[in-house]
């Protein structure tokens, strides 16, 4: 598969909009012809460090939404040739 230039947007679940059915309307509306892909920081319940110091990788902060949002959120990405990518800390 040939590799392609492309922005890569990188960005916390809740800094552009509220959470991250949001941020998919912001992707889909705004950015979807100028960006190859989306790199999701952590979206995890977390005690500190803005996600990286995460409870739990089984669920989504409720106040950024669920699966279904972070599905939402990368979905139109996952199909580029640039692709999506979370931050997961262990």
């Amino acid at each position: 598969m040939p590799l392609k230039n492309q922005i890569q947007l990188i960005c916390y679940p809740n800094r552009i909009g509220d959470n991250l059915a949001d941020l998919a309307g912001f992707l889909e509306t705004r950015l979807s012809d100028l960006i190859g892909g989306v790199h999701l920081l952590p979206f995890y319940p977390s005690n500190a460090d803005a996600g990286f110091s995460p409870l739990t990788h089984m669920v989504v902060d409720p106040d950024f939404g669920d699966w279904a949002d972070e599905t939402l959120a990368i979905g139109p990405m996952s199909s580029g040739s640039a692709g999506a990518s979370i931050s997961v800390s262990i």
